[in-house]
């Protein structure tokens, strides 16, 4: 039995087999193989998302995040569900505007920290930061935001980067149970 044979018989539907395979005239080579639906036979299927990973690296793109992506195809659905997003925003804003209300933070030390556990690609963090700068102008805002996979981290950092939050935001990676997200001992006001 092949690596790549003894890969996919321990695989699961939902994740992705990573296997380097030696090849003769390119070397040592990582081959991706996502579980994809076998629409005309039912069952699942492997396809190659390598070639998508190596066209990423000769375009200096982070492979980890190019990987990341390919096998999680929920990721850009997801993100762009209007819908689910509005929702997230209303929901946010109405808990900032509460926890604003409920715990004068004004006086205490001109900080409003929010904690974000599990950053994705940051879009909670960010709606978050947007709505206690527009409702806490005369304190200073801190989103801090937690995230244990490597590639989600790093996407997260470059969409706060490019939506010019990365002075408000600040993306860790780890796991939230490990995490002390304040040197200081303070405290987030809400957490998302």
């Amino acid at each position: 039995m092949s690596s790549i044979e003894e890969a996919l018989k321990n695989a699961k539907y939902n994740e992705a087999v990573i296997v380097t395979v030696k090849d003769e005239e390119e070397g040592d080579m990582e081959v991706v193989l996502i579980a994809v639906l076998d629409k005309e036979n039912g069952g699942v299927t492997w396809q190659d998302a390598s070639q998508e990973v190596r066209s990423a690296l000769s375009k200096n793109a982070d492979v980890g995040i190019a990987r990341h992506l390919r096998t999680k195809k929920w990721v850009i659905p997801m993100l762009n569900d209007k819908h689910r997003n509005c929702l997230y925003e209303a929901s946010i804003s109405e808990a900032c505007s509460t926890a604003l209300d409920n715990l004068d933070v004004k006086k205490e030390n001109g900080i409003v920290r929010v904690l974000d556990i599990g950053s994705g690609t940051g879009l909670l963090a960010m709606m978050a930061a947007k709505c206690m700068q527009k409702l806490s102008s005369q304190s200073k805002v801190e989103v801090t935001s937690l995230e244990m996979a490597s590639a989600m981290t790093r996407i997260a950092q470059e969409t706060i980067k490019s939506n010019s939050l990365d002075t408000v935001v600040s993306v860790k990676e780890g796991h939230s149970c490990e995490a002390t997200p304040y040197s200081d001992g303070e405290k987030a006001i809400l957490c998302t």
